[in-house]
């Protein structure tokens, strides 16, 4: 053998192993736990705390639906922000939630554990757009976990009476619908609550501006003009008697979005 070859040889980097937590893996499964992970790291650095909690509801994730996680990194930040929001606020409110959208999520099923009296208004958005996507955007049942389930939109006026729920609850819903649609929604959201009662959002932006995602399941909504942006959105709630306690950039992104984190609290004396 040559010198020159014999130092090529001997040069060659060697074959990068996988992480002992994914080895073995399906190559979904790896690609699962690949965004879990990373965006366990960044929060691991950032917000240790909510951290504890990615993890802790992937395995109540996995559990409840049959092995299954989201892939999407970003809700890996939402789901324990948005549950520690309303934990960190249970003291003097009615020990009621409804979770707007939810499709599949561990969110519903941690509201219970927290002594919430909760239900899950989904009207089955990829059952109207007749597409079969499954995951996150799976209408589920929540009954065998002690949370009512509901066949319906954020835009149900007749969904609970007004100032019956302590906390209002969506995860990066909102912001798919249409505006008009949106904005009775939030009317709604705000009718349902009761004075100082809760509202705790989290809303997809379109990456590095703050113009609202206006895209569901590939299609889009609306012109970017109509659809509107994230201070469009807090004005619309405060128009509605929500008052901003809270607004909060999520750490993590995807190639496509920001999330953006809004606690919003129903003002005293108000109606809409």
């Amino acid at each position: 053998m040559s010198p020159t070859r014999a130092k090529t040889k001997s040069s060659a980097k060697p074959k990068k192993q996988l992480p002992a937590a994914i080895r073995g893996r399906s190559r979904r499964e790896r690609g699962r736990l690949g965004a879990l992970n990373s965006a366990a790291v960044v929060l691991a650095a950032r917000q240790p705390r909510l951290a504890v909690g990615t993890w802790r509801l992937q395995r109540l994730a996995q559990h409840s639906f049959n092995g299954w996680a989201t892939r999407q990194r970003t809700r890996w930040w939402e789901y324990p922000w948005v549950l520690e929001e309303v934990r960190r606020r249970l003291d003097g409110r009615t020990r009621t939630a409804a979770d707007f959208g939810a499709g599949r999520s561990p969110v519903p099923i941690e509201l219970a554990r927290l002594g919430l009296t909760t239900t899950v208004v989904d009207p089955d958005s990829a059952k109207q757009m007749n597409k079969r996507v499954g995951g996150e955007w799976a209408w589920t049942d929540y009954d065998r976990w002690g949370v009512a389930t509901m066949r319906s939109g954020v835009e149900d006026a007749s969904a609970f009476a007004p100032g019956s729920l302590g906390f209002a609850i969506s995860v990066s819903v909102i912001e798919h619908l249409p505006a008009e649609v949106r904005r009775q929604g939030l009317r709604n959201m705000a009718d349902f609550l009761e004075p100082d009662g809760v509202c705790v959002l989290t809303v997809d932006l379109v990456r590095g501006s703050s113009q609202l995602w206006n895209r569901i399941l590939g299609a889009e909504v609306e012109g970017a003009d109509v659809h509107g942006d994230l201070d469009g959105l807090v004005q619309e709630c405060t128009d509605v008697g929500l008052e901003l306690e809270e607004s909060v950039r999520c750490p993590v992104s995807d190639r496509r979005v920001d999330v953006q984190g809004l606690v919003l609290r129903k003002v005293s004396g108000t109606s809409t």
